[in-house]
């Protein structure tokens, strides 16, 4: 367990808040596209992906959707705001680039805050990775998508990337993919946006170890 605090939180679009820890003591070791889980007092642990990759001091960004849905996110804002210490899990997760397969074609999925680990992977992998990538984000609200810039600049300096964003679901976009027997999909989002789009890839040939999800629910 890791002790860190709040150093700047952000509101970025509605109800999605940016925000930045430092470490207390310890830095948590981290692969991009690894999540942890935050604990603070009162409060059960809660699964968060780290957005971008690690500063050298240490410091990890988040993202943070408080909505309705999310009680213990909404619960969490005021410890944030506080500066009091936090903690944090070992980082977690199999979605992290050394973990792949070989492919021709690596596939993103994103629903809503989903986009959050593909950020810190793509940071990473792109200047790595040549062979064709694709990320499609699916928004409620066009205004939820707080990281269009970021991706937009990727793409000038990584031809190879393709973005796609949109107000819909992920899946139903997924219709131009017949073949994906060469495709690694990577899938992040709700619940129930990963089911339906693992649906949709093994009826196209994907293979199971080809698609690549930490589910968890807050």
């Amino acid at each position: 367990m890791y002790t860190y605090r709040c150093v700047t939180a952000q509101t970025l679009e509605n109800d999605i808040t940016a925000f930045e820890l430092e470490p207390l003591n310890q830095i948590c070791p981290f692969i991009p596209g690894q999540y942890i889980e935050l604990t603070a007092p009162n409060l059960a642990p809660m699964p968060i992906s780290l957005s971008y990759v690690p500063r050298q001091n240490g410091h990890l960004s988040f993202v943070l959707r408080h909505d309705d849905k999310h009680p213990n996110a909404k619960k969490l804002l005021p410890f944030l705001h506080s500066g009091q210490p936090l903690h944090i899990s070992e980082a977690k997760g199999h979605c992290t680039r050394n973990n792949l397969p070989r492919f021709e074609h690596l596939l993103f999925l994103a629903g809503g805050t989903g986009i959050v680990p593909h950020l810190s992977f793509l940071q990473e992998a792109l200047p790595h990775i040549h062979k064709p990538i694709t990320l499609l984000w699916g928004v409620k609200d066009p205004q939820d998508l707080f990281a269009q810039a970021q991706l937009d600049a990727w793409q000038v300096e990584y031809p190879h990337l393709k973005v796609t964003c949109f107000e819909g679901m992920v899946h139903e976009h997924l219709s131009q993919y017949r073949a994906l027997t060469n495709t690694v999909v990577m899938a992040c989002g709700p619940y129930q946006m990963v089911q339906k789009c693992w649906q949709y890839c093994e009826q196209h040939g994907l293979p199971r170890k080809h698609y690549f999800s930490d589910m968890f629910r807050q």
